[in-house]
């Protein structure tokens, strides 16, 4: 994909990859806003990112939509924590990816039973690191138009020997196969 714009992914099925920094959101939010600005109707937006955390090289996370808008449904889970930077002991680091994932499952059944033509879905690699990609995918399915970003780097590594932070890599790496495209910052 050599332009990525709200026309050349409508109709489409596309991922945004990369590392913390690298302009996921930036360009998810182009996207939402050519939509917008195209006459879109019809858009979900599932927003999966924690508050945005400060950290000594910037900062990480963050929602999509500071403001809501009023022409996209917005499907929010609250309270969203960043394992692998709020954790200070494995078991606690599963706990957060835990109730996360179930936070994340309640707002992706809501969307599954009233689905809209377009889905956005902001860090989606948050419910990657504990949920079912299958669950994912049903969502998904349900939309004609959708684009979802996910991390997928070196950055957010140390998961103090959970696993989570390779489980998630993988789990993205297999979303990326059944999407599209997948557009890789």
């Amino acid at each position: 994909m050599t332009s990525t714009s709200f026309d050349t992914v409508c109709g489409r099925r596309i991922l945004i990859t990369g590392e913390v920094g690298s302009g996921k959101t930036t360009l998810m939010r182009k996207l939402l806003n050519e939509a917008l600005e195209g006459g879109k109707e019809e858009i979900t937006l599932i927003d999966m990112a924690p508050e945005r955390i400060s950290t000594e090289n910037g900062s990480i996370g963050g929602r999509l939509l500071e403001n809501p808008v009023t022409r996209v449904r917005q499907l929010t889970p609250s309270e969203l924590k960043a394992p692998r930077l709020t954790a200070k002991t494995p078991e606690e680091l599963i706990t957060i990816a835990d109730s996360n994932r179930a936070k994340i499952e309640k707002v992706l059944e809501t969307f599954i039973k009233a689905p809209t033509k377009v889905l956005f879905i902001n860090d989606a690699s948050m419910y990657l690191q504990r949920g079912e990609l299958d669950t994912l995918l049903a969502a998904i399915s349900k939309a004609e138009t959708v684009v979802v970003n996910a991390y997928l780097g070196e950055r957010l590594k140390n998961d103090l020997g959970t696993g989570l932070s390779k489980r998630e890599r993988e789990q993205v790496l297999s979303l990326g196969e059944k999407m599209d495209d997948v557009v890789r910052l």
